[in-house]
């Protein structure tokens, strides 16, 4: 009862200090998509402070031995002290990470603001979601549509968060950014473990303000889960080694555990996992003698039942998927190139992944960064092991496995990224040394490497930072509004309409137009309610003498068109409109961001009309010549 009585207490005391808070600053109105979070009446937390006071008051009564003021008074004082003392206690220990500790704390708050701001999707956005959102949870293995892969895994969570809280913009970038704030915690962890507070400090930079890290955790890709994975993967291999025997074996058995675990949620934690597995095996071979080796191949076992499943439910489909290969084929050496020849073209790439997924234009900087940390640096171990990463990744691509692109590559950037953060710890470490071992030689050198790598962490910096929208004015991507274009249109949309737009446009159409696309005859290119939906396209030469166009709309009523996604040569919207003028009159027309238009053209009134707005040619004739194809909108 006593122990009661003091929460109540303390919940009036603090019920009564939110109650002043929100009289003195107006209180707060939170907006995350359908929940809607706000504190802005000063009664609510007065009427919770009256309710614990009189609840305190008749326990104080209900309690048979009545605690005197005085030694109640003691008690609270007493647990106020204790707190400095803990402190204190426990303080040491996360010296070196407090700065990285503070700067992640802040871009945590950042990233969820920006979240907040429910940016409308764009093309990748809207074919993985479809996916995720009209295929059932068993179905998301195997071959995924329009074009899409993805661990089954990740998938799961991500149908999971659609499921539960709402198909919506929001919510399904909710993995994606849980994903991207792990990676600051194992940041974290990292640092306080093998770093000062430089090397920590710059880590938790790195992490929080590289371009491609900030860029993916606002976009329904896994990319994040390949971050994080492939940062978490090599340092607990690390973490593995360390320590008597009986720890090594309790960790060893966490790291294959987690390597199985993560395989299902991203492609950087299967691709970091041969090189780590190597490591860990001869690191405890060493150490403790071929039975210690044994035992983490047999440990390993668990692992490889892992990807069998996986593989099985998933992977054989993305790797032997006919459309895949040939989309990135021009990422790989081509066949037939000897060994001499693979090598220069993996050297070619070097500057275009220190870009991109690198976020840096100081190529060779990054990669020396790599080299010198495996070299050089004081934790030497930490840094070979996350340099198996991008050795790995170039080793893949050689033997044509894994495209060697952007994206596709970002689970190689935390190795960059710890490499530099150790250098900097080695830097920080050489210039101290010399001063207070007034060896002035080291002196100019730990500068130069200083100034190096202040210049490789601003660009990284500056270049993630544009990437952080701080208002909610930042609508519309890529020059588009699918989101408030599509909607638009659809509100104008009857029964028996034609709707068109371009191949790559209609994903956006069947998201924002909520078209299940799992339903067969909706795959087919037709609407329930009689809609025909018509892909369109362009052509030139003798194929234009049918008038495609026409023939397609023969006895139609209204046509809604949307331009979207640009797959077609510049000019093809005004081309597509003026055509369409020839068969009807636009009766509503609308523009949406850089480049987003849609209308709606009455059939039945004949050639007559013309756009509320001119062509860009500005004269009525369009710059583009040849005609419009047209064919059903099929899902691929």
């Amino acid at each position: 009862m006593i122990v009661l009585r003091r929460f109540l207490a303390l919940l009036c005391v603090t019920a009564a200090a939110w109650a002043g808070l929100v009289a003195l600053t107006g209180g707060f109105r939170l907006h995350l998509g359908s929940i809607r979070i706000s504190s802005r009446d000063v009664w609510n937390p007065l009427v919770l402070a009256s309710i614990s006071a009189a609840a305190v008051w008749g326990l104080s009564r209900s309690i048979g031995r009545r605690v005197p003021l005085r030694e109640e008074w003691a008690w609270w004082r007493q647990l106020a002290a204790a707190g400095p003392a803990v402190v204190t206690r426990y303080l040491p220990r996360y010296l070196n990470v407090a700065p990285a500790l503070v700067i992640g704390l802040m871009v945590v708050g950042l990233n969820v603001y920006q979240w907040g701001g429910n940016q409308t999707f764009w093309l990748d956005e809207e074919t993985i979601s479809l996916n995720v959102r009209d295929r059932s949870f068993a179905e998301l293995g195997g071959v995924l549509w329009l074009g899409q892969s993805a661990p089954f895994g990740w998938l799961v969570l991500q149908r999971a968060a659609l499921l539960t809280l709402g198909p919506n913009e929001l919510f399904a970038r909710l993995v994606p950014l849980l994903f991207g704030l792990a990676i600051l915690g194992v940041a974290l962890w990292i640092g306080r473990r093998w770093m000062g507070a430089a090397g920590a400090t710059v880590l938790m930079l790195l992490c929080s303000l590289g371009q491609w890290f900030q860029h993916y955790q606002f976009e329904v890709k896994h990319y994040t889960g390949d971050a994080f994975w492939a940062l978490l993967l090599p340092a607990l291999a690390v973490w593995a080694t360390e320590d008597d025997r009986a720890q090594r074996t309790r960790r060893t058995a966490i790291w294959w555990l987690a390597a199985a675990a993560g395989l299902w949620l991203s492609n950087g934690a299967l691709l970091v996992v041969p090189a780590c597995a190597l490591f860990l095996f001869g690191a405890r071979w060493r150490k403790e003698g071929w039975r210690a080796g044994v035992e983490v191949a047999l440990i390993g076992c668990v692992w490889l039942a892992s990807f069998s499943g996986h593989y099985y439910l998933s992977g054989r489909a993305t790797l032997n998927n006919p459309y895949l290969r040939g989309y990135w084929d021009a990422q790989f050496p081509a066949a037939g190139m000897g060994v001499i020849d693979i090598l220069r073209w993996l050297t070619a790439r070097l500057p275009q992944l220190a870009y991109n997924p690198g976020g840096t234009i100081f190529w060779m900087s990054i990669w020396a960064a790599v080299l010198g940390a495996a070299a050089w640096s004081d934790r030497r171990t930490l840094a070979l092991v996350f340099a198996t990463a991008p050795l790995s990744a170039f080793a893949f691509a050689g033997f044509r496995i894994v495209p060697l692109f952007e994206r596709l590559t970002i689970w190689i950037v935390p190795a960059m990224y710890v490499a530099v953060a150790l250098l900097v710890d080695r830097t920080v470490r050489l210039g101290r040394d010399a001063i207070s071992r007034r060896r002035w030689i080291q002196l100019p050198i730990a500068a130069l490497l200083a100034f190096g790598a202040f210049q490789l962490c601003d660009d990284i910096i500056r270049r993630g930072w544009v990437n952080l929208k701080l208002n909610y004015e930042y609508v519309s991507k890529h020059g588009l509004d699918d989101r408030a274009g599509v909607r638009w249109l659809m509100r104008q949309h009857q029964p028996g309409d034609v709707i068109m737009t371009t191949r790559l446009a209609w994903p956006a159409i069947w998201w924002y137009g909520d078209m299940a696309i799992s339903n067969p005859e909706t795959a087919a290119g037709k609407l329930p309610d009689g809609s025909v939906m018509l892909e369109v396209s362009h052509l030139a030469g003798p194929a234009c003498r049918q008038n495609p166009l026409g023939a397609a709309l023969k006895n139609q009523h209204r046509a809604l068109v949307y331009f979207g996604f640009q797959d077609v040569p510049p000019g093809y919207a005004d081309l597509l409109l003026h055509s369409l003028e020839q068969l009807g009159t636009v009766s509503a027309y609308n523009e949406f961001a850089a480049i987003g238009r849609a209308a709606v053209i009455d059939l039945d009134g004949g050639g007559s009309g013309s756009a509320p707005r001119p062509p860009d040619g500005g004269d009525g004739t369009t710059r583009l010549g040849g005609c419009i194809g047209v064919a059903p909108a099929l899902r691929w």
